[in-house]
């Protein structure tokens, strides 16, 4: 039974990793027009990813500055409480 089952196991392993080696069809690549509406509006050629990195990057220093600075005052509150 547990040489069928290592067999079983050995035969699915295989026909799985056959479909990788499988070819895949290209994708073509069609001419839109995109690109000319792109320049035409003036739209930038950076990469969305990069725009969205930069505004998280900012938004996270910006919150970081707000939080120190909420952490001091609070310090500051403690330390003059008097009690």
């Amino acid at each position: 039974m547990k040489r069928l089952l290592t067999t079983f196991a050995i035969a699915v392993t295989l026909l799985g990793a056959g479909g990788f080696a499988m070819p895949m069809p290209a994708a073509a690549q069609v001419d839109t027009g995109l690109a000319e509406v792109g320049a035409t509006v003036g739209l930038s050629a950076t990469d969305p990813r990069v725009i969205a990195t930069r505004i998280i990057n900012i938004s996270l220093g910006l919150l970081g500055i707000i939080m120190v600075s909420l952490i001091l005052y609070g310090g500051f509150l403690y330390m003059t409480s008097a009690g």
